[in-house]
């Protein structure tokens, strides 16, 4: 009896192992599961803040561009009212250099038809006091 209740605990013995040595088992695949699941949920919360950081940056792009956009229209914008304005100056220019030409030319018109004027009615005095002369001093009027 000596021999079967030691051939008992034998076995007792070699079931607790058998159950040590699954439990172990059990508890390494365990472990390798939570450091895979953990690995798993490490990777996935790095892809994810690289995904926010990209975001952010975009964003921040995007801001900047608009800004930028935003800063060369108010530099273009009075860029234009300037040249606007210089060519509004050189209108009001030319138009008054148009209309002083104008005037010397309306002057020149009048000094020369004076001139005209003078110089024919010099020329017409002239003639008519030949023609009093002649008239005065031939009497007999010669065919040649």
């Amino acid at each position: 009896m000596n021999r079967i209740i030691a051939v008992l605990n034998d076995l007792k013995k070699k079931e607790q192992e058998l159950v040590d040595e699954v439990q172990a088992k059990t508890n390494k695949q365990n472990a390798n599961a939570n450091n895979a699941i953990l690995f798993l949920g490490f990777t996935i919360l790095a892809i994810f803040l690289s995904l926010i950081q990209l975001i952010f940056r975009t964003i921040k792009a995007r801001a900047n561009a608009e800004e930028n956009a935003l800063q060369l229209a108010a530099t273009l914008e009075q860029k234009v009212k300037q040249r606007t304005a210089q060519l509004d100056m050189a209108n009001v220019q030319l138009h008054r250099l148009a209309v002083h030409l104008q005037d010397k030319r309306e002057d020149e018109q009048k000094q020369l038809s004076r001139e005209v004027n003078d110089e024919i009615g010099q020329l017409a005095s002239a003639v008519k006091r030949d023609i009093d002369w002649l008239a005065l001093h031939v009497t007999d009027p010669d065919p040649k």
